[in-house]
């Protein structure tokens, strides 16, 4: 005869705790002390008790069914010096945090910003401030900088970062698939004809976005004659007319498309028309063709894996989890449709 699977009741007889808490201790509910915590692991590791996946799943549906409960303060970090900084610097940063804001309350956490630029925060005191709050998950914005660290003692937390700028502490990531994206965007333009795509990016995105957007083109478009990627420390018309006449694309894919668009507007090119600009960070909205990185989803995606690694207690640097959410082409009006 096989052997009998483990209880959860075998678990709280030997832990001397009631069943209930053994479910949420498991999945590191902070509610539960944090020695109770590690009694009932201890217990149900030395029973090897394994949790019934069907049962799982049924619990996981009631819980996203129904009203959740508050649980905890999850921490969203961000460079700015005051509360909503951080996301008055681009409506990317907007739809992150609002997407972040909604998904954790959807699964009964608050997220709570924490601003390491308010002197009160500085990031060797800002470990101590969660400790005394209770507070054991951070979800860290993208940075100002393209590729930057901050001083944070990540040891005792559950950390999630978003995009590719934080490079230390090196902890969980979510981002939007920039590589994919181009090559989505790059197939697209060929099925409306499209034969000399244009790549135009500052260099600060470029880096920002670990240049994977400028290998997926180089990729996409190797072996054949092609304009050489144009790559500027900030949009400069000069230099952005001399490579045009140069190179004479019959669209150009960037990820600030309104200074490309008055450039273009200056020479009396029309758009669409004579050339199509393609948006790296478009929206669903159409407003520009091109690629909807969902920001909100990423968003989403950020709080919902750092969640997963509360429940199980995935503490420190964990870089080896990392989420691509995949981005979507938009239809716009500034490339031909045939």
């Amino acid at each position: 005869m096989g052997k009998t699977a483990v209880s959860m009741q075998e678990v709280a007889d030997a832990a001397g705790v009631h069943r209930g808490t053994v479910s949420r201790a498991l999945r590191d509910d902070p509610r539960i002390p944090e020695a109770t915590r590690g009694r009932v692991k201890a217990a149900a590791e030395r029973l090897g008790y394994r949790p019934n996946p069907l049962v799982a799943a049924l619990m996981s549906h009631r819980r996203a069914v129904a009203p959740a409960r508050f649980q905890s303060v999850i921490a969203f970090v961000t460079q700015g010096r005051r509360r909503g900084e951080w996301a008055g610097l681009a409506p990317s940063f907007r739809r992150i945090q609002a997407a972040a804001v909604e998904r954790a309350e959807r699964n009964g956490y608050k997220l709570e910003e924490f601003c390491l630029g308010e002197e009160r925060l500085r990031p060797e005191a800002f470990a101590r401030v969660l400790r005394q709050r209770g507070i054991h998950g951070m979800v860290i914005a993208p940075l100002r900088e393209t590729q930057g660290s901050l001083a944070l003692d990540c040891g005792p937390f559950c950390c999630v970062t978003i995009g590719h700028s934080l490079v230390k502490p090196n902890v969980a990531r979510v981002a939007s698939d920039h590589f994919q994206g181009m090559v989505l965007a790059m197939r697209r333009c060929r099925e409306r004809g499209l034969t000399r795509p244009g790549l135009v990016l500052a260099e600060g995105v470029n880096e920002r976005v670990g240049r994977r957007w400028l290998g997926a083109y180089l990729a996409e478009t190797a072996g054949g004659e092609v304009p050489s990627p144009l790559l500027m420390d900030s949009f400069a018309t000069g230099a952005f007319r001399a490579w045009l006449r140069e190179h004479r694309p019959d669209v150009i894919l960037t990820a600030r498309p309104e200074p490309v668009l008055t450039a273009l507007r200056g020479l009396r090119t029309r758009v669409s028309e004579v050339v199509g600009v393609v948006s790296l960070e478009a929206d669903a909205a159409g407003a520009w063709s091109g690629i909807d990185q969902h920001f909100d989803k990423v968003g989403a995606a950020a709080v919902d894996l750092l969640i997963g690694m509360l429940h199980r207690g995935d503490r420190g640097e964990s870089a080896e989890r990392q989420l691509l959410v995949e981005p979507a082409w938009v239809d716009g009006p500034s490339v031909y449709r045939e």
